[in-house]
């Protein structure tokens, strides 16, 4: 296959430092920064008048600092001084994201050939002589679109993931209230209390490589537990030399706490849901071995909150040159609210069903993300056959554009306390949601899922016990038990939604009757076919995104058109 050389494609342009802007006028223009080559989240515009400004045709790498070698394209602003521009010679011979996808493959090379002893820079002359596979317009378009594709499917696992735990977090706080303040008066023990002991590892000098089979015995590092999740593939395995200690290995349903870290991680916490044989604590380690007054899924999700983790990480003592340490004393004295055991004993049933959930997008997002790194290899170096790549579907039809409306004098942001309550027990997972969400037909349903994620904002918010993104959208079920009601019909569902306020879901449930979410969407986009229900949104904040994160957002309607 011919290559050719990426330097004599492209010129560069390296950009300026730009003033943010503390007010955004008419003016202003979008300010790129490194982590505008990532997402969105985070826009920045500037007043000046003059800068190097990208277009979206042009591609743009990060040069300089632990970043260098970052890609994006598809932008437009002006330009960062850590950013340089790559604009195309040939944009008619050469398609911006095939080009920008072999820099990604590039990536390691890139970071290789650094320059700096303490900053990193990329190297001019490195980045000209990678050798950019030459084919048809055509074909690049077409690897493009497959590598676009697989991103995509990154993405969607990566939100379903975080929304999940989005979910457990706010089901937590709706439980138990705030642990700090303690609102809803439950009892307040010292942790000992609901504590039979806890275990101290032990830290070998161990080889610097992981286990890597069952038959083989490995210490826990500090890693295993820092992320607040159970990584069982972060450990040192025992040398032949050693004996194991088979009292202190990690069992399935433990409750691993890290007594020395830094400040920011000391205190981190992690439940076991399944582990390897042969895992080992680390003395850095503690193993928390409850009695059965409390459930170890409470017990972590206390532990690990954001408010809570003050008072945990208060415990903390040592001196300016040493990592904090918590001794058993401390942590055995720290006072923790014990609501009753059955609400306990609900909220571990709701986490582990979640938790089971979330390994099962963990392993297809795991797959995903190795079928990405090897389609980018076989792309460039001329091995693909882009006829045979199948990847699941993802909607692709253009949304409809919502009619505009005025807006009535109503908060955009909901109240806190009409927040929906926890997934409730015998709610039973309908074989539809196990299927994945990128393999289902393109219908009016996804269509309007489309609508949901670009204009999710706006003046009526429905709440669902688990956001209804794509990812997750059948997570809204139909409880097992319940009676069979009469369909509810558009009529209904506006009736509803004129009520002033948010509608929290229960009420929206108990209004129509039993009803999944697909049956709801389909009523919901019959309605803005027929101009019944009209979609809010506003220019300026035309997106779902921070909403989303926050993992209550099913979307946002108004009944009737304001004129």
């Amino acid at each position: 296959m011919k290559k050719v050389a990426f330097g004599t494609l492209v010129k560069l342009l390296k950009g300026k430092k730009h003033n943010p802007s503390i007010q955004r006028s008419t003016t202003s223009k979008r300010f790129i920064q490194i982590d505008d080559l990532r997402n969105d989240k985070l826009v920045k515009f500037t007043d000046d008048k003059s800068g190097v400004e990208a277009h979206q045709n042009d591609l743009l790498i990060a040069w300089d600092g632990a970043n260098a070698g970052t890609v994006g394209w598809g932008l437009n602003g002006y330009v960062g001084s850590t950013i340089v521009l790559i604009r195309l010679k040939e944009p008619d011979q050469w398609h911006t994201p095939f080009l920008g996808f072999f820099l990604r493959s590039q990536f390691n090379t890139l970071r290789a050939n650094t320059t700096g002893a303490t900053i990193p820079h990329l190297s001019r002359i490195s980045l000209d002589n990678l050798q950019v596979p030459d084919i048809s317009l055509d074909a690049q378009r077409q690897i493009a679109h497959i590598l676009s594709r697989a991103e995509e499917l990154i993405a969607a696992r990566q939100q379903t993931l975080a929304l999940l735990d989005d979910f457990l977090k706010s089901t937590f706080f709706d439980m138990f209230g705030d642990p700090v303040n303690n609102k809803k008066g439950w009892k307040v023990e010292k942790l000992e209390k609901c504590l039979t002991r806890i275990d101290s590892g032990w830290s070998p000098v161990c080889l610097d490589e992981v286990k890597q089979s069952d038959e083989e015995w490995a210490i826990l590092k500090l890693g295993a537990v820092t992320s607040r999740y159970f990584k069982s593939n972060e450990n040192k395995k025992l040398p032949d030399s050693l004996r194991p200690r088979p009292n202190i290995e990690v069992r399935k349903n433990d409750l691993l706490f890290s007594r020395k870290n830094t400040r920011e991680l000391v205190g981190a916490c992690a439940y076991v849901f399944d582990t390897p044989p042969g895992l080992m604590l680390s003395d850095t380690i503690f193993r928390l071995v409850h009695d059965q007054n409390v459930r170890g899924q409470y017990l972590w999700y206390l532990l690990n909150g954001s408010k809570f983790r003050k008072s945990v990480q208060a415990l903390a003592s040592g001196s300016a040159g040493s990592m904090p340490n918590i001794s058993k004393e401390r942590l055995a004295n720290l006072k923790i609210p014990l609501p009753s055991l059955d609400l306990q004993s609900q909220f571990a049933e709701i986490v582990n069903r979640v938790e089971a959930l979330k390994a099962q997008q963990r392993e297809s997002l795991t797959e995903l993300k190795h079928l990405y790194q090897s389609l980018m290899q076989r792309a460039f170096a001329g091995q693909l056959d882009v006829s045979r790549v199948v990847l699941p579907a993802l909607p692709t039809a253009e949304s409809p554009k919502p009619k505009r409306t005025e807006r009535p004098n109503t908060s955009l942001k909901p109240d806190s306390d009409n927040l929906p309550a926890q997934l409730p027990l015998g709610w039973d997972f309908p074989n539809a949601w196990q299927q994945p969400p990128m393999q289902r037909e393109q219908s009016p349903a996804s269509t309007l899922d489309n609508l949901i994620l670009k204009h999710g904002q706006g003046l009526r918010i429905l709440y669902s016990p688990v956001p209804a993104t794509d990812g997750i959208r059948d997570l809204v079920l139909i409880p097992a038990h319940e009676p069979e009601r009469p369909v509810p019909t558009l009529d209904t569902l506006t009736t509803v939604l004129s009520q002033a306020g948010p509608v929290p879901f229960e009420m929206l449930r108990r209004e129509l009757g039993t009803v999944a979410y697909t049956n709801l969407k389909r009523l919901i986009f019959e309605g803005l076919e027929q101009g019944e229900i009209y979609q809010e949104f506003d220019d300026e904040t035309n997106t779902a995104a921070d909403s989303l994160t926050q993992g209550r957002i099913l979307l946002t309607v108004t009944p009737t058109p304001i004129t």
